[in-house]
């Protein structure tokens, strides 16, 4: 046990970060999100504004509280997915308040 938290200690983030990162830019429509998510077969993408900034994340859990938002729909199992307006950016959705941290920052 001592060798692995030995070995998390040595790490930093850049050997653990993923370089090729799928991102979406803040103005994107939500169902453009969802294609993009489902095509890269991921979870979560940061949201970048118009100079590329990181302003935000959107995640799965950000689509489930859309959906669990609309209570008119009654019981979440069985009422309908209501459809996306034009309204419904990533800016809407995005969990904001990011943390950046530095690439040689040690995981520990």
């Amino acid at each position: 046990m001592n060798a692995v938290i030995d070995r998390l200690r040595g790490l930093t983030v850049r050997d653990v970060m993923s370089r090729s990162v799928v991102w979406v830019t803040k103005l994107q429509h939500m169902a453009d999100v969802a294609t993009l998510l489902l095509k890269h077969e991921l979870s979560t993408a940061p949201v970048v504004d118009e100079n590329g900034r990181c302003v935000g994340m959107l995640s799965a859990t950000d689509f489930l509280k859309r959906d669990s938002n609309a209570s008119e729909w009654g019981n979440a199992a069985h009422r309908p997915r209501p459809a996306w307006t034009p309204d419904d950016v990533a800016a809407t959705y995005m969990s904001s308040g990011v943390q950046a941290i530095a690439a040689d920052a040690t995981l520990l």
